[in-house]
Order: C-alpha cells, then sequence, then structure tokens
C-alpha cells in the first residue's frame, strides 16, 4: 500500500459492544477507511487471515479470548504476523500496557474512545507502515488526514449534540409520569434542534383518521393543535408499512411525486417539506411523529432522520408508561375499594362476586368476567357469577364439564395462570368456541375471536377454582399488568370465600356462646335442653327438634320433655304421638345414633321403611321430610341425642351436620353440667326442707365465736363424728372454721347492722382440713333490753353450685381469651376502639415464606399423631422465633409458614428482623431434626415492599395482608433453593451491607417475567 492509497486502507475493529463498533464504524468510514467489524477474538482472527487488513482496533476485554490472546495468536501466524494491533483498553494500569506491548501491539488508546485520537495512532502506524515506499506522498496523506478529522469532529460534534438530547429526554421520561408535559418539552426541543417551523405528534383513532394531539410551532406558522385530520390518501395498505418503520422524506412537496390530494392536504397546512417517522406500540401503530418546514424546501439530513427515529421510540416508551401508570391507578383504586368493602370483609359472597366481575370487566374494558369454582373431584367448574357488559347482566348456575372441554381442562391444571391472545392461537380457546351460554351458539358465531385470560382461586393453598376474562371480537396481548390485576382480583374472590368460611365458623362461635349463655340462666335440665334445640333449629332453619335421654340403667332411650317445634299443630301431634316411644340400642333413628356415636341423615323420611325410620306412618301428617339425628357425647358417653326435622327434602349438607354436631360436641360439658347442677339443685330443696324442719344444718354460737349448739347433720357437715366433738373441738370458729382470717368480723359487722344476715358465703374447713364453699343464714338474738345474746341460724354446702359457676367463666374466659389470640394486640385494642373495618397501607415491609422441603412425601409415611407433633414443635419454634424478632406472624398452610415484618408497627429495620429470623430458622431447624430424627430442609423466599394488611371477618378474626409484594414473596418461596433463603433485588439491597448474600441470576418467576434474586447465605 502506498501513502497515496492510505485512505483506502483495510481497518479491522474487533469489539463486543455495539456502541463502540457503531461510533468507530462511522468515523473511520468517514474517514475513508474501509471497515470490518468482529465482536469476538475468534472471527477477528478468521477474517484478518482472509482480509489481510491494513491494521487491527482490538478490545482487551472481551468474552471468551481476551485482547491479549487474540493478538498472540495473530502474532504467532505468519499470515498476520505483520499487521499492526493497537489496543483499546479502560484498564490504566502500567502492568497492562506493558504486557499489551509483550504480546505484539504497537500502540494503545485508552477508553472513552477519543476519536482523533484513534485515527492518529491508526494514521501514524499506517504511515509508519508505508514511508518506506511512499515517502513522497506523506505531505499529501498529511493533509488528507487533517481534513478527514475536521469532518470526524464535526460529525462527533452533531452525534454529541444530538446524544445529549435523546439523554436528556430519555431521563425526563424516566422521572417523571407526566404524559402531556413530557410530549411537549419533546416536540419543543425537537424543534430548536432541527430549526423547523413545526414538529407534532399525530394519533391515530380507530378509523385511521386522527388529530394532532402535541404541537410545536414558531411564531409566524400556523399551528394545528388539536385538529382532527382526515387524510384523503391514506389507505390502508399504508398501515403495515409504517407498521414496519417506513419512514416518509419529502425535501419539498413539488419535486417529490406525490399525489395531488396529498399534496392539497399538506398546502392547506403550509407545509413545504416534512419528514414522518412512526410510533408504534409493539406492532400497533399508534401515530406519527412529524417535523415540518414551511417557508421554502429542505433537505432533510440522515443525522436528522436518525434523530426523529430514535425519538419515536422514546415517545412510544412515554406514552406506553404513561398508559400503564393510568391503567395501574385504577387497578389499584379498584383494589383499595373492594379491600375496603364490606361484602368482602363480611363474608357476603353473591354481592362481592357481581362487585369483582363488574369491576374486572369495567377496567379492563372486556366483554365478560366469571367466577367458577371446582367440584370435590374436578370433574366439573360451576358459574358463580358471570357479567357481560353489553347487557349489564349477572348470570349464574352454568357448568363446564371436563369431558366435553377436554383441552380447556388441561391447560387449567398445568398453567397457574392462562392467557390467551387469539381464539386461533391454542386449542383451549377454540376449545370454547362451542360456547357455554344458553343463549348463544358459538362464541366465534355470536361474537367473533376470543382472548381469555384465567387466574386461579386459591383457598387454603389449595386451587377451587378461576376467574375467567374474555375479550371478545378483537385480538388482545394481555399485559403483564392486566395479568396481575386479574390474579389480585382472583385473590379477592379468595379472600371472599375465606371471609364466607369465617362467617360460618363465627356463626358457630356465636350460636355456642348464646346456647351457653341460655343454658347457664336455665332453671333446670330439660329448659336447657329447650333452649338448645330451638336455638340450632333457628340457626339451621329447620322445623323441629327433639331430644332422647337414656334411661339410668342404659337399656333404651326416652323422649325428652323438652322439644322445639314451628307453629304447626299438625307437628304437636307427631311430638305426642313420639313421647310414649322408646328406642333400645341400634333401634330406629336415635337408637343407631346412640350406638354409633355418628351423626345421620335421611333425606325423605316418608319413604323410608319402618326398618330405616320406626315413625315412618307418623310423618305423613306432618309433612316433615329430611331428618338429622346428631350424638352429644361426652367422656366417650353418649349424653342424649339430638333429632331434628324439615319440612322440605334436602340433600346431605355436611358442612351443617359438622357445625351442629361441633356445637353439640362443645356443649355436652355445659349440657351435663346443667344435669349435675340440676340434681344439685333438687338435692339442695330437699336440704333445706330437712332444716326448716329442724333435723340438721342448725346451729347457735356465741359472739364470742364458739359453738352453744348443733344438730348431728351440721357437725357431719364439718366432718365430725357427732355434735358433741364439733362444739369441743371449735374452740374459736373465726380461726378454726373461716379460711379467711377476718370473715368472723365481717360477719360481725354485717349482722350488727342489720340484726342477720342472708346468704352469706364463705370458704370454711372441715376437720379433715379441706375447703368447701357454704351460704349462711343468720340472725341475732337478743333479749328484751336489746343485749345480744346468741346468733343462731342454717348452713347449706354450695360448692357444687360454685365450682360450676366458676366452670362457667373459666369457660366464657377461654372463649374470649381465644378470639383476642387470634389478632395482634395493636389491631385487637384498635378494632375494639372503633369497631370498622381496618385496612391500612404500609411501605416498607418485607414478608417471609417458608416451606418444609418434602414434608409431604414425610407425612405420607407418618402417623398423624407424630405428623402433628412434629408441625406443632417445629411452627411453635418459629413462633417463638417471630415473637423474639419483633415480628408478626400471618398464618400457617399446611406446612408453610409466612410471617411479616414492619407491621402493624412500622419498623425501619424490618428487612434485618426477617433476615435475622430466617437463618434462625434455618439453625432451629437442624435442632428439631436431631431432637426428632428427621432431616428437615427450608425453601424460604423473602420480598420488600409496600402491602395492604387489614382484619377480615365480622368480629375479630383474622389479621392479613396482600399485594404484589406478597405474591412476589411467596414466589421466591416455590421457586427457590432447597435449604436457601432467597430473596429479590428489593432486599438485597436492604441486607447487603450487613450480611453475606450471592447472586442466584436471573430467574423467570410466573406473572412477572424475569427477575435476579440472592440467596442469603449469612451474617457479616
Amino acid at each position: 500500500m502506498s501513502v497515496e492509497n492510505l485512505a483506502e486502507a483495510v481497518i479491522l475493529i474487533v469489539d463486543d459492544t455495539p456502541t463502540n463498533l457503531g461510533m468507530l464504524c462511522d468515523f473511520l468510514a468517514d474517514a475513508g477507511f474501509e471497515v470490518l467489524v468482529a465482536t469476538e477474538g475468534e472471527s477477528a482472527i478468521a477474517q484478518a487471515v482472509y482480509a489481510q487488513p491494513n491494521l487491527i482496533l482490538l478490545d482487551i476485554l472481551m468474552p471468551g479470548l481476551d485482547g491479549f490472546e487474540t493478538c498472540r495468536q495473530l502474532k504467532a501466524n505468519p499470515s498476520t504476523q505483520d499487521i499492526p494491533v493497537i489496543f483499546m483498553t479502560a484498564l490504566g494500569e502500567t502492568a497492562d500496557k506493558v504486557k499489551g506491548f509483550q504480546v505484539g501491539a504497537v500502540d494503545y488508546v485508552t477508553k472513552p474512545i477519543q476519536p482523533e485520537e484513534v485515527l492518529a495512532r491508526i494514521t501514524n502506524h499506517l504511515t509508519i507502515q508505508t514511508l518506506q515506499k511512499e515517502l513522497q506522498l506523506q505531505n499529501l496523506q498529511l493533509q488528507q488526514e487533517v481534513k478527514e478529522r475536521q469532518r470526524a469532529e464535526e460529525l462527533v460534534r452533531q452525534q454529541a449534540q444530538q446524544e445529549k438530547l435523546l439523554s436528556e429526554i430519555a431521563q425526563r421520561i424516566r422521572k417523571s409520569l407526566d404524559l402531556d408535559e413530557i410530549l411537549d418539552t419533546t416536540v419543543s426541543e425537537v424543534r430548536q434542534f432541527l430549526q423547523s417551523d413545526r414538529v407534532l405528534i399525530y394519533r391515530f383513532f380507530e378509523d385511521w383518521s386522527g388529530v394532532v394531539d402535541v404541537e410545536a410551532v414558531n411564531t409566524p406558522s400556523l399551528s394545528i393543535l388539536n385538529t382532527q385530520i382526515n387524510d384523503p390518501c391514506f389507505e390502508k395498505d399504508l398501515i403495515q408499512p409504517y407498521q414496519k418503520g417506513r419512514i416518509q422524506v419529502t425535501d419539498d412537496i413539488y419535486t417529490a411525486a406525490l399525489a395531488p390530494c396529498y399534496v392539497e392536504l399538506l398546502l392547506k397546512f403550509q407545509i413545504r417539506a416534512n419528514l414522518v417517522i412512526p410510533i408504534l406500540q409493539g406492532e400497533q401503530l399508534w401515530g406519527l411523529l412529524i417535523a415540518h418546514h414551511c417557508c421554502q424546501p429542505r433537505q432533510w439530513q440522515p443525522l436528522e432522520i436518525d434523530l426523529l427515529q430514535r425519538l419515536s421510540t422514546q415517545i412510544a416508551i412515554a406514552i406506553q408508561q404513561g398508559q400503564l401508570y393510568q391503567r395501574l391507578r385504577r387497578q389499584n383504586q379498584v383494589l383499595v375499594t373492594l379491600a375496603k368493602s364490606r361484602t368482602v370483609n363480611y363474608g357476603d359472597l353473591n354481592s362481592t362476586l357481581k362487585q369483582v366481575t363488574e369491576a374486572a370487566a369495567q377496567t379492563l374494558e372486556i366483554e365478560r368476567v366469571g367466577v367458577w369454582l371446582y367440584s370435590s373431584d374436578y370433574s366439573k367448574i360451576h358459574c358463580l357469577d358471570l357479567f357481560e357488559r353489553s347487557t349489564n347482566c349477572h348470570t349464574q348456575g352454568i357448568a363446564l364439564m371436563a369431558v366435553d372441554y377436554p383441552a380447556y381442562f388441561k391447560a387449567l391444571e398445568q398453567e397457574l395462570t392462562l392467557a390467551v391472545p387469539d381464539a386461533d392461537t391454542k386449542p383451549i380457546a377454540l376449545d370454547l368456541q362451542v360456547g357455554y351460554l344458553p343463549f348463544e351458539r358459538t362464541a366465534v358465531g355470536f361474537y367473533g375471536e376470543t382472548a381469555i385470560l384465567d387466574a386461579p382461586i386459591r383457598v387454603g393453598g389449595q386451587i377451587v377454582g378461576v376467574v375467567l376474562y374474555e375479550h371478545l371480537k378483537l385480538n388482545r396481548q394481555w399485559a403483564l399488568d392486566e395479568q396481575n390485576f386479574a390474579g389480585s382480583l382472583a385473590d379477592v374472590v379468595s379472600l371472599s370465600l375465606e371471609a364466607r368460611e369465617r362467617q360460618r365458623a363465627e356463626e358457630k362461635i356465636r350460636l355456642l356462646q348464646t346456647i351457653t349463655q341460655a343454658i347457664s340462666e336455665s332453671p333446670d335440665f330439660d329448659s336447657a335442653l329447650e333452649v338448645t334445640l330451638r336455638n340450632v333449629c333457628e340457626t339451621i332453619g329447620w322445623n323441629f327438634g327433639e331430644a332422647w335421654i337414656p334411661n339410668s340403667d342404659k337399656t333404651f332411650l326416652e323422649c325428652s320433655p323438652a322439644w322445639y317445634a314451628s307453629n304447626l299443630p299438625a307437628l304437636e301431634k307427631f311430638r305426642q304421638d313420639s313421647q310414649t316411644l322408646r328406642f333400645a340400642p341400634g333401634v330406629g333413628l336415635p337408637g343407631r345414633v346412640w350406638s354409633s356415636k355418628q351423626p345421620e341423615w335421611i333425606q325423605d323420611v316418608a319413604i323410608e321403611p319402618d326398618t330405616v325410620f320406626v315413625r315412618s306412618p307418623m310423618v305423613f301428617n306432618s309433612g316433615l321430610c329430611s331428618c338429622l339425628g346428631i350424638p352429644i357425647v361426652v367422656n366417650d358417653q353418649v349424653l342424649t341425642v339430638f333429632v331434628f326435622f324439615t319440612l322440605e327434602s334436602r340433600q346431605p349438607d355436611q358442612q351443617l351436620i359438622d357445625l351442629v354436631w361441633a356445637v353439640g360436641t362443645q356443649l355436652g360439658v355445659v349440657i351435663q353440667r346443667k344435669q349435675a347442677e340440676e340434681a344439685l339443685r333438687i338435692a339442695e330443696q330437699r336440704y333445706h326442707s330437712i332444716v326448716e324442719n329442724a333435723i340438721e344444718g342448725i346451729f347457735q354460737t356465741t359472739p364470742s365465736g364458739r359453738f352453744l349448739s348443733a344438730n348431728p347433720a351440721l357437725a357431719r357437715f364439718f366432718g365430725y363424728s357427732s355434735p358433741e366433738e364439733l362444739i369441743t373441738s371449735i374452740k374459736d370458729i373465726g380461726q378454726q372454721i373461716y379460711v379467711e382470717p377476718n370473715r368472723r368480723g365481717e360477719f360481725i359487722a354485717a349482722i350488727q347492722e342489720d340484726n342477720a344476715v342472708f346468704e352469706l358465703e364463705s370458704l370454711v374447713y372441715r376437720k379433715d382440713g379441706s375447703v368447701i364453699w357454704v351460704s349462711e343464714n343468720t340472725r341475732a338474738v337478743r333479749d328484751s333490753a336489746g343485749t345480744l345474746l346468741y346468733y343462731e341460724g342454717t348452713l347449706s354446702d354450695i360448692t357444687a353450685r360454685k365450682v360450676a359457676g366458676e366452670a362457667v367463666r373459666y369457660l366464657n374466659e377461654q372463649s374470649e381469651q381465644l378470639l383476642l389470640n387470634i389478632l395482634p394486640e395493636p389491631i385487637a385494642q384498635q378494632l375494639k376502639r372503633y369497631p370498622d373495618i381496618i385496612a391500612d397501607s404500609f411501605e416498607g415491609v418485607s414478608v417471609l415464606f417458608a416451606d418444609i422441603v418434602g414434608f409431604t412425601e414425610f407425612s405420607a409415611q407418618t402417623s398423624a399423631k407424630e405428623l402433628v407433633q412434629i408441625l406443632n414443635l417445629i411452627f411453635s419454634t418459629f413462633d417463638q422465633l417471630a415473637e423474639r424478632h419483633g415480628l408478626e406472624k400471618i398464618k400457617t398452610i399446611g406446612d408453610a409458614y409466612m410471617v411479616a415484618g414492619g407491621l402493624p408497627t412500622p419498623r425501619s429495620d424490618h428487612a434485618i428482623a426477617i433476615a435475622e429470623m430466617a437463618l434462625d430458622m434455618q439453625s432451629e431447624m437442624v435442632r428439631v431434626g436431631e431432637e426428632t430424627g428427621n432431616v428437615f430442609k427450608l425453601r424460604i423466599g423473602i420480598n420488600s415492599g409496600p402491602v395492604v394488611a387489614g382484619v377480615i371477618g365480622i368480629k375479630k378474626f383474622i389479621y392479613d395482608l396482600w399485594g404484589d409484594t406478597v405474591n412476589v414473596a411467596s414466589r421466591m418461596e416455590s421457586q427457590g433453593v432447597d435449604g436457601a433463603i432467597q430473596v429479590t433485588a428489593t432486599t438485597y439491597e436492604l441486607l447487603r451491607d450487613k450480611y453475606l448474600c450471592e447472586e442466584r441470576g436471573i430467574i423467570s418467576v410466573k406473572g412477572k417475567g424475569e427477575m435476579t434474586t440472592y440467596l442469603l447465605t449469612g451474617r457479616q
């Protein structure tokens, strides 16, 4: 190569950074060099051997072969060893520079690359290479270098100015959600940069007419802001070219061979030259970015075209970001409204479903939304509520069978969230096209193509149904935020289902409390049974209730006087006929329930033979139909058998059976106690009758505290064999009889005031040292002058009644304590003061999900008792850790454990507390394994961020939380590593200064896409 041909030299650029390659290619090409490019060492060596470039620009830091090794191999090859190599490096160490020269480089340039420096070094080494042959052309070559350098500098200046503008606009888009402000500023700055008369953003309507949404115009030019334009020359066949990035460059409308109608339209708006760039949202044509020159023709430069192309991308991002922000605002408003809704929190399922389906259809702007629940065997799903936006109608009761829609059911099993943008793209959508509404033949025939989105409904960690979202007529790409919103609405349905279950549980508690209180207030055992029967019948909506009591020797059941019936004469006749019956064990419904100690349901007693229902002939005139027998079992003995009837035929309802049986089981002890109280009451009546007849319990005492007289019954009462022994042994009643030392003084003070005391209750000692409760009725006996002579009165033992009353009080305290234990103390106190919905937002919360790896398999090989013991040991240990670290346990689901930090009382170190908890949990699992002889591992996931937390239920019942932070934390656990603690990048940033973390890398997270996660390994 001669000096004259130096500018035609071939330069091979080796760099793995596209930005550097583009910049180097541009200015070297502009400098006249032929440029070859390679992005890694092996391809660079191959090109050097084949093309024999005049010089190689080689980056040091590259994947695969680095720059040093690439240079070493080039110098070792005879065909390439004489090609000069210049290193490009960001390394500033002298040792690295020396190493570069040692492997054969002739020079190096440091990053960031200075074009003039690179050009100078290239020229210098090419010149050195060719001076021996063409020294006489050196001056000419130098002059050419100067010109090329000047052009390169000008290009760099323009590029720098363009990059600055693009950077400022991109930064503004990242920082602001005000779309109007972003677009206004963008078109204004672009117009100033281009020095054009007008820059605007044009938005298309559905019919491909449009409007000028944003405009920047100089003072003399015509403003066309908000002008709606229907371009007569714009044809639909231009849509696809624009969608593929078509650019319209018109330097002069009179010389551009435009259609006359288009020229006329441009002249209408004073346009002489224009530059049109499409604005794309994915593959959809949203609008156009247009620059106008009005006064005269203008030759649009490649740099200007490139600027508008790149700006259109930034504008598309801003538009998408603004639209996403608006969608998220609407979605969050809907979720907050639902979270605060009384229907959601108080178990009004029908109203909740209507709210959810209507809100989903309106927010997502889709045709219909349905809530579907699986049958128990997952063979079908039935519709709880289906809302159609076009008709504003709700439908219920539709069922889809798995045998009719096999592809759809299979897809639901395999995918947690199912999103189908086009009915023709997947067989599951085609599967649904057969239609399932009574008034339509096919979904396609009636509506056109369908896009569907399914979100699972989970209760207790199990998928129990789906929420089905359907967009009709047009295809639809379901955005990630829409999928998340759909999942959140499904969670609201889950909460409502759980609230309904809690409501049923609360009904049981209320029924239990009501009956317990009523029993306590009942005067006798039969009244207590009648109260129980009445309350149960009224709660479950049945018409007749009766009780069957074992006789004294447990040989048969006899009809109790206690019963309940609706105000129907036929039921009274049925009752009278039943009173004469007796049932041996195993005979009739009461006898079978007595023997089996299990509930029994008969759907229609009228059609049953006498062997099944002995009283079948009696029910014809009564109208009774369905029947339920419930045993009341205490200490494995049947205390009574309740039998309930209804006038309607009802299918067996396991939930109703469980409710009545659970209430009956818990009331058994109370009813037994009432039975004991009844026996005690009768005994006390007899006792008092004897006392009134001066047979027992009568005494006389001196004011100083000694017995003057006592009858044999009183002696026995205090444990003495005779009255004489009692009188001789007791020297001081205040010290020897009363347990409380001051009780005798209180007795004297009371009797001095009223001359008598009635039902004075005291604890007293018996001879053997045991204590009993007594009730004392005493009066003071005085002489005619009023001088006190002695006291006389009677004593009764009320120990049994006191014990029974204490038991009732203890039961009530336990019930109250059970309810208080469900909620955090601050929330419980707040709910007491303000009985309203509690739903708070917390900005900084860390949520931990932990799952015992392989516990399902372990449980299959372990007895129920041992399984519960191990789970109780593990979860009790976790509860202690949560209390130690000041964290809030949320709930357990199966063998999964959920805990949160930063609520209900906010704390800045929530992530640290959760991290300590996680590390301690791992340590404790090792200890539990050693203690139980089993090896357990935990899979833990942690995420930090905002959540919504609140109390769900009619009364204090459960404190729960939800939101995207909770969902991601759950995904961190479910997609984590066995035996490890996986945290999100958000949590990692909060822990990195105090804890050891390893980057796991990028993983695909359901519902979130790709996320970078970390493994927490220990403390620093």
